[in-house]
């Protein structure tokens, strides 16, 4: 196998994958508002307190789909603030299901609706970082970074729980 075998999986047997993944949250709207919210990178600052600000830096030639974001994190007084520029993977708007990662391979997250009923709509994600950004993510950032993902689930919620009222109902 080689040497290029043993690089492949030493970091991840030296830095076993940490996962993240918040207590999902029913929000109260049809899905397709929810997933308005979630891609609508300009309004992140005005209802997330974990992604304070999301700037769209690359985008395909042909569609004008987003092909990667930057994202300012508030990663708390001891952490500061970190901007990272994430490489959007995947969007499927038929089953509201969005992935991105970091600059790095090794770190990746996905978020999903889950339609329960008409208005009705299960909010999920799942973070995973692994290789040497696992070592040092052990510990305080991974609490720091549970929390701020438990925060935006809660802060989505209310978002769209605030238009779907606006817009006089659950329908948006």
């Amino acid at each position: 196998r080689g040497p290029s075998f043993l690089w492949g999986i030493l970091p991840s047997a030296l830095f076993p994958d940490i996962v993240i993944r918040p207590k999902p949250v029913v929000i109260n709207a049809r899905a397709g508002l929810v997933w308005d919210v979630l891609l609508d990178f300009d309004r992140y600052g005005e209802w997330n307190p974990f992604h304070r600000k999301v700037d769209i830096v690359e985008e395909d030639g042909v569609g004008g789909t987003v092909v990667s974001v930057r994202m300012t994190v508030e990663m708390g007084p001891l952490l500061g603030t970190l901007v990272s520029t994430e490489k959007i993977c995947y969007v499927d708007s038929n089953r509201y299901i969005f992935m991105y990662s970091a600059a790095h391979p090794s770190a990746l997250r996905m978020v999903w609706l889950e339609p329960v009923a008409v208005d009705r709509t299960v909010f999920h994600s799942y973070d995973m970082i692994g290789g040497y950004p696992a070592l040092f993510s052990r510990g305080h950032i991974v609490g720091v970074v549970h929390r701020g993902f438990t925060a935006q689930h809660e802060a989505l919620r209310a978002r769209v729980h605030a238009l779907a009222s606006m817009e006089g109902g659950k329908a948006g």
